[in-house]
């Protein structure tokens, strides 16, 4: 085997995987680092950590003004935990998509479509840390909500009434919220940019006292609670997102290799 465990998805789970164990790959689509969170803006707030790598990374954010009483600036986290990662020396696979997994004797085979072109690689268990799972596998096996979130920045900070179901969540910085349009889970992205294009006009009708400070990646996916299902022998489906915070997903991570 090549590796000991292959993490789909470069998720807050899948770093803290490569943080603690060498013998870990993680595969992800993007360019972007726990983009579950740290570009999908959920939890603002993160758990205080148990781990010693998890109080290492709580004390690296807190130095450098990306936590303060446990409220984090999510976006440049993701720099945070790929200098990190890159310092490490880990096994990471970027812009690479995965086609396919299957078992062989002794673990699994995972097919992917890298800038290199084809590859495989081969683990004793492969990790499904992805939102909704490969093949969008959550769909059947749990129960999850989809919203758009995009950041705000304060002007007057004046709010109209919200339309029913959107809400604001505040940051970190002073002058900074989130604001969040629940979607039908089903929906597509360009479905969710056509929820969040309604609610904005709709506040910007009404003047409202905040600014468009950047744009959403992809949709933020909300769990109740953590979620684990077993896929086959040795073949798990633990979504990051679902443990609720980045730090509490980095610390399942170091603890599930």
């Amino acid at each position: 085997m090549d590796y000991k465990t292959i993490l789909l998805g470069a998720t807050a789970m899948a770093c803290g995987a490569l943080e603690a164990d060498k013998g870990a790959l993680a595969i992800g689509r993007g360019i972007l680092l726990a983009q579950e969170f740290c570009h999908g803006y959920v939890s603002l707030r993160l758990s205080a950590p148990r781990t010693k790598l998890g109080r290492d990374l709580r004390d690296e954010l807190t130095r450098r003004g990306l936590l303060e009483d446990e409220r984090a600036h999510l976006p440049p986290i993701a720099d945070v935990l790929a200098r990190r990662l890159l310092e490490k020396n880990a096994h990471l696979w970027l812009e690479t998509e995965v086609l396919d997994v299957r078992p062989v004797n002794g673990g699994f085979e995972v097919d992917v479509m890298a800038a290199d072109g084809l590859r495989t690689a081969t683990a004793e268990r492969v990790i499904d840390t992805t939102s909704e799972g490969l093949w969008r596998c959550a769909r059947q096996l749990s129960n999850y909500k989809k919203e758009a979130r995009v950041p705000l920045l304060r002007t007057t900070g004046f709010l109209p009434v919200l339309p029913r179901g959107v809400h604001i969540e505040y940051g970190l910085l002073p002058d900074e919220a989130i604001l969040c349009v629940p979607v039908d889970r089903n929906a597509g992205w360009q479905e969710t940019r056509f929820a969040l294009r309604d609610v904005w006009r709709a506040l910007y009708a009404e003047s409202i006292g905040w600014e468009l400070a950047a744009e959403p990646v992809e949709p933020a996916i909300l769990y109740d609670a953590p979620v684990r299902a077993d896929l086959s022998r040795g073949w798990t489906f633990r979504p990051s997102v679902s443990c609720g915070d980045l730090m509490r997903a980095f610390e399942e991570g170091s603890l599930c290799v």
